[in-house]
């Protein structure tokens, strides 16, 4: 990932990096815009520069951040990294035609922007920018990037979804246990009733009629 990196600062691709494209590169990584953060994150992941991102650029981005750790040797890394490039092109490819062209990236990121490094990690964390800015400001403190408002938002809104979820979950349960019980509180008593009536026909009890027959 990172020889991708120095390719994305290196625009003319001569081996080194001047200063204006470092000035542009430190722009666009600290202080750009989500449309300047998507132009830059997707030129560094389409490795042929053919505007095109195919399963092994992605595969390739990705084999780069993974490490065999924590029990996970070598062949299950390589098996859990095709999956996540499966699960970015099912993502990120809108069209569906195989490729994630320049277009289908940007849509895909501006209405999720949790995808923008979907593919490998590009850009610096909050923590480190601050870090960095430190060594030429003051008022590094007060300084808060465009990516890190858009990923904050990004993920209250899906743990708000969640909650959403795991709230309408718990009370369709409860829902469903009551209906349950009140059920059980009516065949009760009906069979008291039906005892207490010498065991002739009875009419059948209401909800109501059970709650109050309760012993």
């Amino acid at each position: 990932m990172l020889d991708l990196c120095y390719k994305a600062f290196d625009r003319d691709n001569d081996g080194v990096v001047d200063d204006a494209e470092w000035t542009r590169g430190l722009s666009a990584m600290i202080r750009g815009s989500l449309e300047e953060l998507v132009e830059f994150v997707y030129f560094v992941y389409d490795m042929n520069g053919d505007r095109s991102l195919a399963r092994e650029e992605l595969y390739h981005c990705l084999r780069g951040c993974m490490h065999p750790g924590y029990g996970i040797d070598a062949d299950e890394l390589e098996e859990c990294e095709r999956e996540i490039v499966e699960i970015a092109m099912k993502k990120l490819d809108v069209d569906r035609d195989g490729q994630i062209t320049f277009p289908d990236f940007q849509n895909a990121v501006i209405t999720d922007p949790l995808l923008l490094q979907a593919c490998g990690p590009c850009l610096p964390s909050p923590k480190s920018t601050a870090s960095f800015l430190a060594l030429i400001t003051l008022k590094y403190r007060s300084y808060t990037g465009v990516w890190a408002v858009q990923w904050n938002q990004a993920v209250e809104g899906h743990h708000s979804k969640r909650k959403s979820h795991v709230a309408r979950a718990r009370s369709h349960s409860f829902i469903r246990s009551s209906i349950s019980t009140a059920s059980t509180l009516a065949s009760l008593a009906q069979s008291k009733m039906a005892m207490k009536g010498g065991g002739g026909a009875s009419s059948p009890l209401t909800i109501k009629d059970a709650a109050a027959a309760k012993p």
